[in-house]
């Protein structure tokens, strides 16, 4: 039996987590790395200061030994509040004041201790920790609903999503043969997987249309190189990377949108847009030809890299919120990575992304997981509101004293 592993707290999907063994987790040495429901959780090595809130669908998760928690004694201060004040504009400051080192950076939680948090009354501290914990709560439903979804397809489909360890214990591709008609130019072995053939099997084996078939070609293979021209915020655009496009609060780099606008338009998306890290490496923990799903208000006034690839659908042939709950699973991982051209640093290409086979149900059953997908991001989005109202409460209740 094993238990999910956090290394990243930000990450806003937990589904993709590595495991712990749990005899590691219950020992003794190690039994400190278990969260709980309520911690402020801290990045402490390399970037420092990052946080996280531990909602309900965190307990009983591990993290690693990279990541800080505050506990807080509820007999003194709400979880929410606390977190809110160490989050916020004043908070952070004083956190990353005690970092040390040269090439990685670190603080100790004897570094913090003596932090000071500002005290206001119980129903000021207690707005905050309830929008606190209500976002908690909204992020636990984000998460189950996403997952239910996937699974759904899946189970309707009648095709396997395997799991890691079931895709590491299939010894498949450790020895094949191809014939000559299959290889269709293509002689990397890795590109010819056994193992991916078979979730192919069974999605042809039903119901099935080509990715290129239902969405829009043109922004699929769409890329644009880019000067980086920085802006104020007040003239510019904040661009998305693909490493923050999993956070659940991505932070980009603020460049001219005048410029980068009539450049290509394509750098701002679509509502509902499915953007997948098209760059990397092979690593399981890399996040290359991981997906997310781009909607609300707050995503889409951001622009993204020409590192993202853009699938958007064609209006009526799939909803899109189905078709993410394909790539985001683990079969849609293992397919994307089959497709990898390159020599260290792999690439999806627009050639061969929409040779993907998708599978298909009825029109009704597609709608249902669909709008699940699109509820769980209502949860999401409103979560994140919640987080930077209580700071935004928080911080004008603070300059409000002074």
């Amino acid at each position: 039996m094993t238990e999910r592993f956090i290394k990243h707290p930000l990450r806003a999907d937990l589904s993709q987590l590595p495991f712990l063994r749990r005899s590691y987790a219950e020992s003794k040495k190690l039994s400190f790395l278990e969260m709980e429901e309520g911690m402020t959780l801290i990045s402490c090595s390399g970037t420092i200061g990052k946080m996280a809130y531990a909602h309900p669908g965190m307990a009983g998760m591990w993290s690693s030994q990279h990541v800080m928690k505050v506990v807080p004694d509820q007999h003194k201060i709400l979880p929410g509040y606390l977190y809110a004040y160490l989050s916020s504009a004043f908070g952070i400051p004083q956190i990353i004041s005690g970092t040390y080192g040269s090439i990685i950076q670190s603080i100790e939680p004897q570094h913090i201790e003596n932090l000071p948090v500002p005290r206001f009354s119980l129903s000021i501290e207690k707005n905050i920790h309830d929008l606190v914990m209500d976002a908690g709560t909204l992020l636990e439903r984000y998460q189950r609903l996403i997952n239910q979804a996937t699974s759904r397809l899946f189970t309707k489909a009648k095709v396997d999503n395997p799991e890691p360890h079931e895709w590491f214990t299939d010894s498949s591709d450790l020895g094949f043969s191809v014939r000559s008609s299959e290889l269709k130019g293509i002689f990397r072995a890795w590109n010819h997987s056994r193992r991916v053939q078979k979730i192919y099997d069974q999605i042809q084996s039903g119901k099935w249309d080509l990715l290129g078939d239902v969405t829009i070609f043109e922004w699929l293979r769409w890329r644009k190189m880019f000067e980086r021209r920085d802006a104020d915020p007040k003239y510019g655009i904040e661009v998305i990377t693909q490493k923050p496009l999993f956070n659940l609060f991505p932070e980009g780099r603020w460049l001219s949108r005048e410029y980068l606008l009539n450049h290509s338009p394509k750098y701002v998306v679509p509502d509902e847009t499915i953007l997948i890290a098209k760059q990397g490496t092979l690593g399981e923990r890399e996040l290359y030809c991981r997906c997310e799903f781009i909607t609300g208000a707050r995503m889409l006034s951001k622009a993204y890299s020409d590192h993202c690839m853009r699938i958007v659908v064609k209006p009526g042939a799939i909803h899109p919120g189905y078709l993410f709950a394909f790539l985001r699973s683990n079969a849609g991982f293992r397919i994307l990575r089959s497709l990898s051209e390159g020599a260290k640093q792999q690439d999806l290409h627009w050639r061969t992304v929409p040779n993907i086979p998708i599978p298909r149900l009825s029109i009704n059953e597609e709608n249902q997981i669909g709008d699940t997908i699109r509820e769980a991001y209502r949860f999401r989005n409103q979560a994140v509101e919640n987080f930077i109202e209580a700071r935004q409460k928080l911080e004008k209740v603070i300059r409000e004293a002074d």
